[in-house]
């Protein structure tokens, strides 16, 4: 059994259990101190499943699929880049990771006014697809760099071969 089996099985356990009323963040704590054998790097990557479960599960519900391939569809809806995790659970999907979320929801059977459950309530003057779209991306992170650290910042990010984007001398995307 792969270690993304063991992610998915640990998800599944956490959603599972969880609680309606406190915040997954704090039942994820919860979790992950009660097994401390679970490194750093797990924890994040079981901790993304969940989230994925969530962000997708008002989508997801209109199907009968278990909670594993739910998570399985959620990571793909949301992913934007090829994973080892789609590559080992569903590689069929992984070829089409790339594509938009309106062309994963297609191939699905599913449809783009179900992805917000609550776009009853937003203003007519918003743009509720987009919206709703957004809300299934990982929103950038900005760095905002003391002028005398700026080289080592950028070396650093360029070492750990993380992607970013200079928008100025003190700020990075």
């Amino acid at each position: 059994m792969s270690r993304y089996h063991s992610y998915l099985n640990n998800a599944v356990k956490i959603i599972n259990g969880y609680k309606i009323g406190s915040p997954l963040s704090i039942q994820l704590k919860d979790f992950f101190s009660k097994d401390k054998k679970i490194g750093s790097k797990d924890r994040k990557a079981i901790s993304g499943l969940c989230y994925h479960y969530f962000r997708c599960s008002h989508l997801l519900k209109k199907q009968t699929i278990s909670i594993e391939e739910a998570i399985v569809q959620s990571v793909w809806i949301c992913s934007s880049q090829p994973s080892d995790f789609l590559n080992t659970l569903a590689p069929e999907w992984n070829d089409y990771v790339q594509t938009s979320i309106r062309e994963k929801l297609q191939r699905l059977g599913l449809d783009s006014v179900d992805l917000f459950e609550y776009s009853n309530l937003i203003s007519d003057t918003l743009d509720k697809e987009a919206f709703a779209f957004s809300l299934y991306m990982q929103a950038s992170v900005f760095l905002r760099i003391r002028p005398q650290k700026y080289d080592n910042v950028v070396r650093a990010l360029e070492s750990s071969k993380i992607d970013f984007t200079i928008i100025d001398n003190q700020s990075i995307e």
